[in-house]
């Protein structure tokens, strides 16, 4: 989460992922991977960083979803990426 604070988007990445490596079906990570690159999406700048954040977040967030359809908090995140 501090890496994510500070804007450091590469950091956080590496770190949730590395957690996901060790527990695959770890949702609650996935989750927080999806929230992360929507966040990025949001922030970004760029056309070309909007669309890798967006199809990143979108990948988590589809497994999330995969995994727990009834995720208020995943639907409202891939919601928003879609809106953009």
């Amino acid at each position: 989460m501090i890496y994510q604070l500070d804007g450091n988007w590469p950091g956080a990445d590496r770190e949730l992922k590395s957690v996901i490596d060790r527990e695959p079906e770890n949702v609650e990570f996935m989750l927080r991977l999806g929230v992360l690159h929507t966040e990025r999406f949001t922030k970004a700048k760029s056309a070309s960083e909007k669309k890798e954040a967006s199809t990143e977040a979108a990948k988590w967030l589809e497994k999330v979803l995969d995994a727990q359809p009834e995720n208020a908090l995943a639907s409202r995140a891939l919601e928003r990426i879609k809106q953009r």
